[in-house]
């Protein structure tokens, strides 16, 4: 026994249910979005030179190996992201997804108070793979300027959970060492 479609069942048709819609992409409102680049503009190779020696202080305080290049944020805007060295690049990676609405938004910009910080609030930067300009200097003031005395390296994490979960996996590693007799080199 073949069994009726669903449709004649209860008694409608998708065509007349649909008349007269449209395709989403037809019905979305067109937007101009004048602070946007017009394109990528590469000025030099990625990283450039800027890029490198950042790496190199940055390397010499915390580990770079992730580093990719370090971002003007000042200067990134809409889908664009310009790295210190003034490449201008067409940005996918959008920091983790966390800035759909572009780098340097002017609805963010007039929401945030203080300028020092505009482009870190609204563009929330991947600091461990693409860090501001302004990086070490920030970990320099900040982090490192009340360390215990000998302490000249550090390490940063996203939050809270992998920071508590760092911080355990330093004292295995520590106790560890510490078992197997190796104190002077922790």
């Amino acid at each position: 026994i073949q069994k009726p479609l669903i449709s004649k069942r209860i008694g409608f048709s998708w065509s007349s249910f649909t008349a007269g819609s449209r395709y989403i992409s037809q019905a979305a409102a067109k937007v101009d979005v004048e602070f946007d680049y017009d394109g990528p503009l590469m000025k030099t190779e990625v990283p450039g030179p800027r890029s490198r020696e950042l790496m190199k202080q940055l390397n010499m305080i915390q580990n770079a190996e992730a580093v990719h290049f370090f971002c003007n944020y000042e200067e990134s805007r809409g889908n664009y992201l310009v790295d210190v060295d003034g490449n201008r690049m067409l940005d996918l990676y959008s920091q983790i997804s966390s800035v759909p609405i572009g780098y340097s938004h002017p609805a963010l910009a007039k929401l945030v108070q203080q300028p020092q910080n505009v482009s870190t609030f609204i563009n929330r930067p991947a600091l461990g793979i693409l860090p501001p300009e302004n990086f070490v200097d920030k970990l320099r003031e900040s982090l490192l300027s009340v360390a215990p005395k000998g302490m000249s390296q550090l390490v940063t994490m996203a939050c809270g959970s992998c920071s508590n979960e760092n911080a355990f996996k330093t004292i295995f590693m520590w106790y560890r060492v510490r078992l197997a007799g190796m104190l002077d080199i922790v």
